[in-house]
């Protein structure tokens, strides 16, 4: 896009305390990560919500909340630190876990609701 006024940036990114955009030339661009190919290098970092169920699996609003995050376009969305075993104790109440057969069909649920955006 030119407007005839020097330079354009497509996208047009302004970073925080920069005075003129800056042009991420890959940003938009798909890229291989190990047996994955992301659609973009936008990733969503993992975060501390702590709103899964109270049997410390992805409630409703965890799977809305991560699949809203993946409708916005993002090429990889890293899931929350999860507790994998009760070996040194049950997790907080809502913090998310992974030590049981019986957590997978939620599990699965997010997975499938955010892979569908990509």
């Amino acid at each position: 896009m030119t407007t005839g006024a020097g330079p354009s940036y497509e996208p047009n990114i302004l970073l925080a305390g920069m005075k003129e955009p800056r042009h991420f030339p890959n940003l938009f661009s798909t890229i291989k990560l190990g047996d994955f190919t992301l659609k973009n290098r936008i990733a969503f970092a993992p975060t501390g919500r702590q709103d899964c169920s109270e049997y410390c699996t992805p409630s409703d609003q965890n799977i809305c909340g991560y699949t809203a995050i993946a409708r916005g376009g993002v090429g990889m969305a890293v899931m929350e630190y999860t507790e994998s075993t009760y070996k040194y104790g049950r997790p907080p109440m809502r913090r998310p876990s992974f030590h049981s057969d019986n957590q997978i069909l939620k599990w699965k649920q997010l997975a499938d609701a955010t892979h569908g955006y990509g």
